[in-house]
């Protein structure tokens, strides 16, 4: 005979509570799974991208488990990394069936008693129509607005006569970073700003920009870094392109360089800290179709300074 145990709360018996589902753990160990088998190569993260073909961010997203690859780039990597057919795809699907199983909202559980309502707020607001609240609704929104205008006026009015100093956002950095870091795997690209941009041109048959050289700087960091961004012209004219980018520091003859194969996507050198000096970018790229004198460099750059404020 089966025992039902009921557990008594004052004058009320109450059912045991359902248990909090488990964490998602398929997805994690396709991510694990991944990782693991790139570091078996040897393989850092850009060299494993550029050998898939794909973007170094995409791969960290992969392996970090914020992402689920497609089942045609679970194909890549397993012909990339020399692995046994389907020995991924199997952790795709258990991963995919989980993080589906994850989303499914629980059903909530019946009310046992219908919400108390207060007579005394039911009397003042169940006798308005919808348009009369509607417009309370929107006077009190353009009242607080106006309150808060107002005081911001007030606040500036008097801080208005001390101007802010100048200052360089190369002197505030929040980040202890060192020159040639991968501003990527630093997280120094997440407030990343493009200060100086420059062609690369292509003179014959005509004048045609196949490539840009885009310098960025971090001001968490106060670093900058280069970065090839590839038009379309360079797929149709040089689709295996040679890269190579280079970052310098004249103030004490400071360099990183960075030298890949063009596979479709932008590319990155690593950082140079900016208060020693300012950094110059120059791109080159070889390829007997766009030889000679595809390059293109930046002026140097040390990243911007906010604009002081005036008094008013």
């Amino acid at each position: 005979m089966t025992e039902v145990h009921v557990v008594a709360s004052g004058d009320r018996f109450t059912e045991p509570q359902p248990q909090a589902a488990t964490p998602i753990e398929a997805p994690q160990c396709l991510a694990d799974e991944l990782r693991r088998r790139r570091l078996e190569r040897g393989w850092s993260l850009r060299r494993a991208a550029n050998e898939m073909r794909i973007s170094s961010s995409s791969l960290l997203d992969y392996e970090k488990g914020r992402r689920i690859p497609a089942e045609d780039l679970i194909g890549v990597f397993e012909r990339t990394l020399e692995l046994p057919v389907d020995a991924l795809q199997r952790l795709r699907r258990e991963a995919l069936i989980e993080r589906a199983q994850a989303k499914t909202p629980a059903a909530a559980a019946p009310e046992t008693s219908p919400p108390e309502t207060s007579p005394r707020r039911q009397g003042v607001f169940a006798d308005r129509p919808p348009w009369r609240r509607l417009a309370e609704a929107i006077l009190c929104a353009l009242i607080g607005a106006a309150v808060t205008l107002a005081v911001q006026a007030l606040f500036h009015k008097r801080q208005g006569t001390v101007a802010a100093p100048s200052v360089s956002y190369s002197a505030l950095p929040t980040r202890q970073v060192a020159d040639d870091q991968d501003p990527h795997e630093t997280g120094c690209d997440r407030d990343g700003t493009t200060i100086g941009v420059s062609d690369v041109v292509v003179a014959q048959p005509y004048r045609l920009v196949v490539a840009q050289v885009v310098a960025r700087y971090s001001p968490s960091c106060a670093a900058i870094w280069m970065r090839f961004e590839p038009t379309r012209a360079l797929d149709r004219l040089a689709p295996n392109a040679r890269v190579t980018l280079l970052a310098e520091r004249p103030a004490d003859h400071r360099g990183v360089t960075f030298s890949g194969d063009y596979v479709g996507v932008p590319l990155w050198s690593n950082m140079l800290l900016a208060r020693p000096g300012c950094v110059i970018g120059t791109l080159q790229l070889s390829d007997p179709a766009v030889a000679p004198g595809a390059a293109a460099s930046t002026s140097c750059l040390s990243g911007p300074s906010p604009t002081p404020s005036r008094p008013r």
